[in-house]
């Protein structure tokens, strides 16, 4: 494993990181180093194969948080002026829910 190896496996995994054209960068300085083939295409092709479980699992999670607080308001259209938002229940009363929001 020479220095074209280490810094083709590091670029690739800052690739899978931040984006397509850096892995692409490190696959071309991959190909320059002394590892066999099957470990190259084992580098190469396993984060393209784990790409779509973890874009999955983390956009269906940060879906899942990003609507935890909010609150719906229904105004006119083309309502202009201040907005106060009046909160009067009680500690402990339970509020109802419809599809995850208040």
């Amino acid at each position: 494993m020479n220095k074209f190896d280490k810094i083709g496996i590091a670029i690739l995994i800052l690739g899978f990181r931040i984006g397509l054209p850096i892995y692409i960068i490190g696959i071309i300085i991959f190909f320059f180093g002394t590892l066999k083939l099957k470990h190259k295409l084992s580098w190469i092709l396993s984060p393209l194969i784990l790409f779509f479980p973890i874009f999955k699992t983390v956009s269906s999670i940060s879906y899942y948080f990003s609507d935890i607080q909010k609150v719906d308001l229904f105004l006119p259209a083309g309502f202009k002026g201040k907005k106060i938002i009046i909160d009067n229940t009680h500690f402990g009363q339970k509020n109802e829910k419809r599809f995850r929001r208040e």
